[in-house]
This record gives C-alpha cells, structure tokens and sequence, in this order.
C-alpha cells in the first residue's frame, strides 16, 4: 500500500503527537503507512500524488478567515502550499480527507464561504446525517444521528459549488461534505480529534474510510463529508 500523508501545522509537539497518533490508531495504519509533514516547522516538499494514497489534512491553531494582517507569516505559507496542493487534489480527483482546518481550506479553495458564523465551543452536540449522508458508502455505516465533540472558530457557512452536505447539526449547518468524485471527508471539529460518544464504533477505522475513499467514484454531483474519530478534544485549538 502507499503511504498516506498527514500535513500537520501544530507548532506543540504535544498535540502534533496526540493528532498523528490518533490517526495511527484509528485508521489501523503503521508509521510507515501515515507519513507525517510539519507545515508549521518548514516548506512543504514534493509531493507526487501518484505516489500516495491519499492526502489528510488535520486541526491547526491557524483559521482560515482570519484577516490577511492577522496572519503569520508562517501561516501565509502554509495557506500557499495547501491552495496549491488542493488545486491539483481537487482537478485529479485524488482522495483527500479534511478535519478542522483541513476542511475550512477545501471549503475556501473550492468556492466555499468560511467564516465565524457558526463557530461553536468545545462540547458534544448532535450530528445528523442528511439523506445524501444516510446513501453515503462510508458515512451510510453511522448512526442517523450521534454525538460528537466539536470546538472551532469557523465554519463552512456556504458549501462549494458541486458539493453535497452530509451532515449538519443545530448549530452548524455543514458539519461535512464531499466534493467531486473524490471521498474528500471533512467536518469542522477540534483539533484532530472527534470522538463518538455511545456504544457504536462509527467507523471502524480511518483505513477503511480512507481505502473507500480511493476506491469509491461516484456519480459527479459531488459530496463530501466527514470520517474522522478520534480519541479526544482535549483543549486544542480550531
């Protein structure tokens, strides 16, 4: 199997480490499944998308709205490389999955609005799976409704063209969506990390999800969604 590729920007090692391994852990993925790239701690090399089996793009201290003059250098950096990359993810249909930060960068190089409307606290809320979720093959397998912890700054307010919601909650309308004909997952949650709370095993885990997702092509209305758990939110930011 090719390897997947975490593109973190977590500058604390700390919580750079809690999010790969919540990634190891829940995709059921070696180290040498799951390489990781530290955005925030130097350039982004060469990536050949031949050459992996997808891109995964995790939780970051950085947002995606904020004011151009707010932002860090480091940050217009990594908001550079990612457009390009998602650019060319995006045109070559390659599997992607988007948390968090991840999924605030698709939105807004695909054509999406992100902003702070809805922003929600850390705290579990209800999630639900839209009709085009419950037909989804790898959202189908949750539950038509759970809890999830959540916690970020920004939101997708207005999904891109051609996407397909997934799912939504009271407080956030587009908790997920795909794109294209690529299973790009992304839902707006804390950090790396969503944890289901409940007896249900949501996902099994991020392989599966992540193998369906470079398999899967369906019909070209485009969605895309979530499909990340994790172990917990633990005060990170976004």
């Amino acid at each position: 199997m090719k390897p997947f590729v975490l593109l973190a920007t977590r500058a604390d090692d700390r919580a750079a480490d809690d999010e790969y391994q919540a990634m190891l852990r829940f995709g059921g993925l070696s180290p040498a499944q799951l390489r990781r790239v530290r955005l925030e701690a130097g350039p982004m090399p060469p990536i050949d998308l031949d050459e992996v089996s997808g891109i995964i793009v995790g939780g970051s201290p950085f947002t995606t709205s904020d004011p151009p003059e707010h932002k860090t250098p480091v940050q217009h950096r990594v908001e550079a490389e990612l457009v390009a990359l998602l650019r060319d993810v995006v045109a070559r249909d390659r599997p992607f999955l988007g948390a968090c930060y991840g999924v605030g960068t698709l939105g807004v190089v695909a054509g999406g609005v992100v902003d702070g409307t809805y922003a929600e606290p850390v705290g579990a809320v209800p999630v639900s799976l839209t009709d085009a979720g419950r037909a989804d093959p790898v959202f189908g397998v949750l539950p038509a409704t759970f809890d999830a912890f959540v916690g970020h700054k920004e939101a997708v307010r207005v999904a891109p063209p051609g996407a397909v919601v997934l799912a939504t909650s009271p407080s956030c309308p587009v908790q997920g969506f795909r794109l294209g004909d690529v299973l790009q997952n992304g839902v707006v949650l804390d950090g790396a990390v969503v944890e289901f709370i409940g007896d249900t095993d949501p996902l099994d885990q991020l392989e599966q999800t992540l193998l369906l997702a470079a398999e899967y092509r369906p019909a070209r209305t485009g969605c895309d969604e979530q499909g990340l758990d994790a172990e917990r939110v633990a005060g990170q930011e976004q």
